[in-house]
């Protein structure tokens, strides 16, 4: 997948990937949860119209993508129409110039050095700070630089909005194969992106909606501590927003930590259903060599009836 590094034509190296694999590395990917996904998708459509009817997919918590790139190229019949969303819109800008104008960004890397040191990383960070409100080419080009270059591929940004991250290994610049980006352009083609949150959705008919929001942990500093922002009044909006969208016929998933805060948020009173259950193993701190267990779930509400005994064929 996307670290498999070979050397490029100038002294860059250039990074591989396939149409399921994220040009960006970002926290809390769910590339693992596709499989299950791709499964709750074929089980819908088996027990209601939806195998009839165009299927809509959304995802207000889009993030890199991985999820989202990884369901389309893995469902066997195209969606009606696919909506997908973020609240950093740094993320939605990247994925629809990718989108639309893959060969412009392309074109864009050969303006970028080819060597990550204590001269280029904070002049690629300067200039991405100072046309941070924008869209272009050469804007997503210093993104992905720097998403490579900066200490554990992180995004943060200050007070300000302006992305603080140091900088990582030093070397040669990683940058994605162009042909790589072609494969992510194609695989978004059909996706409607919107910069906003899980408010801000608005679909024109019935759909399946994944959410992957922030973590939440049991003693409410994990999230606290990364944004600051998806405190817990927003929590208590986004289960109440998920119980509308159920009332209006939409097929809401929810993947999360598999706490007592989840567990009260989105409980069985309000017919939430655990589809599955996982431990995973989580990096510590960015440090390879320290690791915690943690278990993670994936939940649904208004699922049709008959769902789990199609999802267990």
């Amino acid at each position: 997948m996307g670290d498999d590094v070979v050397r490029g034509p100038s002294t860059a190296h250039i990074i591989h990937g396939s149409a399921t694999d994220p040009l960006i590395k970002w926290a809390g990917g769910k590339r693992w949860l596709v499989p299950t996904l791709l499964g709750v998708i074929r089980a819908i459509r088996d027990v209601t119209t939806m195998r009839r009817e165009p299927m809509l997919y959304a995802e207000p918590f889009v993030g890199a993508g991985g999820s989202l790139l990884g369901v389309l190229a893995g469902v066997d019949r195209p969606f009606g129409e696919v909506f997908a969303s973020d609240v950093n819109p740094v993320l939605v800008r990247l994925h629809r110039l990718v989108r639309d104008t893959p060969g412009a960004l392309i074109r864009a890397f050969d303006a970028l050095p080819a060597e990550v040191d204590d001269t280029t990383f904070p002049a690629v960070r300067s200039a991405f700070n100072q046309y941070r409100r924008t869209t272009s080419p050469a804007q997503a080009a210093r993104l992905l630089w720097l998403n490579r270059a900066c200490h554990n591929g992180l995004y943060r940004v200050n007070g300000d909005g302006e992305f603080n991250v140091s900088i990582g290994p030093r070397g040669p610049a990683r940058l994605p194969d162009p042909r790589w980006v072609e494969a992510v352009s194609a695989a978004l083609a059909s996706v409607t992106f919107t910069i906003g949150d899980f408010r801000d959705l608005r679909l024109p008919m019935r759909a399946l909606i994944y959410c992957d929001p922030p973590y939440t942990s049991d003693d409410h500093k994990s999230f606290t501590a990364y944004s600051g922002t998806f405190d817990a009044p927003v929590w208590d909006a986004l289960a109440r927003r998920c119980r509308t969208w159920a009332s209006m016929g939409h097929t809401v998933l929810l993947s999360n930590a598999d706490n007592q805060t989840t567990a009260g948020l989105f409980a069985k009173r309000d017919g939430w259903q655990v589809i599955h259950r996982r431990t995973v193993r989580h990096t510590v701190g960015g440090h390879s060599d320290r690791h915690k267990d943690a278990g993670e779930v994936l939940l649904g509400l208004n699922l049709p009836r008959g769902f789990f005994a199609a999802l267990e064929t």
